[in-house]
């Protein structure tokens, strides 16, 4: 995503949340003109309200901490552990 995408995308919530504003009883008609659910506007005004502006950016979708995980035998409990030998052997 360009730097652009991301600032359009960013702009545009804030108008969104900025709408709701005016009137905060109608926050269902503010969903339904802007074509969202209103489980994305309480979650991108949580998160602005929390972070402001910078919280209304897209976050990555991955969770956090998969490249940090790494299982060795020794870990591993023998229950666990093959009893058969592994389908190629060491050479």
């Amino acid at each position: 995503m360009t730097k652009a995408e991301h600032a359009r995308i960013v702009a545009w919530r804030l108008r969104i949340l900025k709408h709701a504003e005016i009137e905060p009883r109608y926050v269902a008609q503010t969903c339904r003109y802007f074509g969202i659910s209103r489980t994305a506007f309480y979650r991108w005004k949580r998160r602005f309200d929390e972070f402001g502006e910078a919280g209304l950016a897209d976050r990555p979708r991955t969770p956090h901490g998969t490249d940090k995980l790494s299982i060795t035998s020794d870990r591993i409990p023998a229950d666990y552990r093959p009893t058969k030998p592994l389908l190629f052997p060491k050479t």
